[in-house]
């Protein structure tokens, strides 16, 4: 780790994010350095979380009443009003960066609507007070030191990296962690269904199978297709069957054959659908050679 004599320009910043129910107001504050001066910053405790990146160094970090040895490239994090203590063993010292935090919530009753929210989440579920031997968090001190060469004062790109520098934090405390992309968001009840339906519309579709795949009851799932689509997830199936039926037919399949490749065994019974559906039979269909689009799968 590269460490400078230059404070950096996150230093006594401010700033709040919101990521849909959940929000962070952080505030990254200052080095803090324990030696013969001060070997100790005595028992205490803050309304706010207070997160410790240790940067150099050995010590002690006493919680709830418990001793953990701390060393450089070690992550520590007191609760809002536990009482804490940090301490510096005599032959060295110890420099930290410290920041506090206040995670906010404004609905606990709201969807979680983003990957930062469910990072979130899982932090406030379960974590632990210390993450030791992080190298990969710290690098993100060298690249701050690096970048802050080149601004003078707490810009976008600062904002950025100080913000995911300490989601980062909170992830790495984080007790059964979830390593998925920091780009995935949650499906919808609507969206499984959908996904589901889109993958298997070779065959015949039960409402029961595809309430159980979502983790739904049935009367939920025909519910949200209502709401979200205006149409039963009877009428949604028949369509997107129709139209990948039309692309069979348009590709030289028979009638027979694209029934069965929709999950239809019963001839008259996919005439009567199709017709239902594109207010033509499949043989209209043939006749006129109507293009279509969709091939009843979604992107």
């Amino acid at each position: 780790m590269v460490l400078t004599n230059n404070p950096l320009p996150i230093l006594n910043q401010k700033f709040e994010c919101t990521f849909g129910k959940y929000a962070l107001i952080c505030k990254v504050v200052d080095y803090c350095t324990f030696g013969a001066d001060q070997m100790s910053n005595n028992l205490h405790s803050h309304s706010s979380y207070e997160l410790c990146l240790v940067l150099n160094g050995k010590g002690k970090f006493i919680y709830n009443d418990i001793p953990y040895d701390i060393s450089s490239n070690d992550i520590i994090l007191a609760e809002p009003y536990m009482y804490h203590e940090i301490t510096c063993s005599s032959h060295d010292d110890l420099l930290l960066l410290y920041a506090f935090i206040d995670i906010t919530c404004s609905d606990p009753l709201s969807p979680i609507s983003s990957s930062e929210d469910a990072l979130i989440d899982r932090f406030q579920k379960q974590h632990k007070c210390i993450e030791h031997n992080n190298f990969r968090i710290f690098s993100y001190i060298d690249f701050l030191n690096a970048y802050s060469n080149y601004c003078s004062h707490f810009n976008y790109g600062l904002y950025q990296i100080t913000k995911t520098l300490l989601m980062e934090c909170l992830q790495a405390l984080t007790i059964n962690k979830v390593n998925s992309p920091s780009h995935t968001v949650p499906f919808t009840t609507l969206e499984k269904a959908q996904d589901y339906i889109d993958s298997n519309l070779h065959r015949k579709l039960y409402i029961e199978e595809i309430a159980k795949h979502c983790c739904v009851s049935i009367r939920c799932l025909q519910y949200t297709f209502k709401k979200e689509l205006t149409l039963s997830i009877i009428e949604y199936i028949n369509q997107h069957k129709i139209k990948l039926a039309c692309h069979y037919l348009l590709n030289h399949f028979s009638i027979i054959d694209t029934a069965n490749l929709v999950g239809i065994s019963d001839v008259s019974h996919f005439n009567k659908v199709f017709k239902k559906v594109t207010g033509l039979t499949p043989s209209q269909l043939l006749k006129i050679g109507k293009s279509n689009n969709g091939f009843g799968r979604r992107l």
